[in-house]
């Protein structure tokens, strides 16, 4: 129970910081990248900071779930399926999200990122 007060502190400091805040335009800009046909994409650090700040969010949002689903057993955010989501897909659903709903870009990000993984993988 420790380690957990230790990892929820920790994520809502980052999450919910005011130097840290990140809004639906920033993801979705971010996100983009995937977009780009990987032969046509000019790998620069722009580029490349984007792509890994898209994949980051989408690996540490689904670990977290994961983390939620052992301790908590019926506290999951979303209910992925069985085989899982790669950081990959997990990132076209959340682009797809943003895209449908330009009004709530001024959300935070991972409010906005949970909401679609909630919409494409709700729990039964």
């Amino acid at each position: 129970m420790k380690i957990l007060s230790v990892v929820l502190t920790a994520w809502f400091s980052i999450v919910f910081s005011g130097a840290a805040f990140a809004d639906g335009n920033d993801l979705l800009n971010d996100c983009s990248v995937l977009e780009v046909p990987s032969e046509d994409a000019t790998l620069n650090f722009e580029y490349g900071l984007s792509l890994g700040t898209c994949t980051g969010m989408m690996q540490g949002l689904t670990n977290l779930n994961k983390i939620y689903e052992v301790l908590f057993r019926d506290g999951a955010l979303f209910c992925t399926p069985e085989q899982g989501v790669t950081n990959g897909e997990a990132a076209r659903i959340v682009l797809k999200y943003l895209k449908d709903n330009p009004q709530k870009l001024d959300q935070h990000e991972v409010e906005l990122a949970v909401q679609a993984f909630r919409e494409a993988f709700p729990c039964k």
